[in-house]
């Protein structure tokens, strides 16, 4: 991909992106961005991205949001990836109670649980459930390996050499079509460099945003409980590890 069309943020959740989003936002104008979320009133849904006119396309510098690789197909030429990563057994464990800390928000104000809230609520759904992406037979969206499946485009989980192949696929796009990758440990230090980087200006602050207090420290979760999240999220543990050497290699707070 040549460094003319936008930069294409992939929010994965529970990564800092929150924080990211605000920050950038403070220092690009509403031209300049474009946010991709599926149930935002100030975002536009992934699916309909190819309807908006050209001209507010191609004065985006950063589409940024919740959907998978492959969404530079509906973007101008040129466009380029950037993501920050999460240490894969911190992220589960995040979100998984956040979900628990969002139904009893939901259910104090009356708003509508999710699926997988609804599975923790009526069916009890607890972490070791969530990292195997058992949901009580409701349909959710899959909780394992959740960054390589984002990255290489693939909303699915299949047996070994299929699971292989998605790490394979990951690497190959984090390669060759993205420009930044970071880690959550250094955010604000990603946050800074990539917008150096860009051009988008200096002096950028990382607002804390999303901190869950009722959630436990790694620590304190079961060993049973935390091989389960480890096994099934192997392919982002190899990933994750991938990038922190280039980081380190590279003695840089994003490659």
């Amino acid at each position: 991909m040549t460094p003319d069309g936008p930069l294409v943020f992939i929010h994965i959740p529970k990564t800092a992106g929150t924080s990211l989003r605000i920050a950038f936002a403070s220092i690009l104008g509403d031209e300049e961005t474009l946010w991709v979320y599926p149930r935002a009133s100030w975002a536009t849904p992934a699916a309909d991205v190819a309807d908006l006119a050209p001209k507010r396309l191609s004065r985006a510098r950063l589409v940024m949001g919740h959907f998978m690789f492959g969404l530079h197909h509906q973007l101008p030429p040129g466009s380029r990836y950037a993501t920050v990563l999460r240490r894969p057994v911190d992220r589960v464990i995040s979100a998984y109670f956040h979900n628990v800390r969002a139904i009893r928000r939901r259910t104090k104000d009356g708003r509508p649980m999710n699926a997988w809230q609804r599975a923790i609520a009526e069916d009890g759904i607890g972490l070791a459930g969530f990292a195997r992406s058992e949901a009580g037979g409701r349909r959710v969206a899959p909780s394992q390996n959740q960054q390589v499946r984002m990255i290489a485009g693939r909303n699915h989980i299949g047996g070994d050499p299929e699971a292989t192949e998605l790490l394979d696929i990951a690497l190959e796009h984090v390669e060759r079509d993205f420009a930044a990758v970071g880690i959550t440990d250094d955010a604000g230090g990603f946050a800074a460099a990539l917008a150096a980087r860009e051009g988008w200006g200096e002096g950028i602050e990382l607002p804390t945003v999303n901190r869950n207090p009722g959630r436990p420290a790694e620590g304190e979760i079961d060993p049973a409980e935390l091989a389960v999240v480890k096994e099934h999220n192997a392919l982002d543990i190899a990933l994750y590890d991938h990038i922190v050497g280039l980081i380190a290699k590279a003695g840089s707070p994003l490659v």
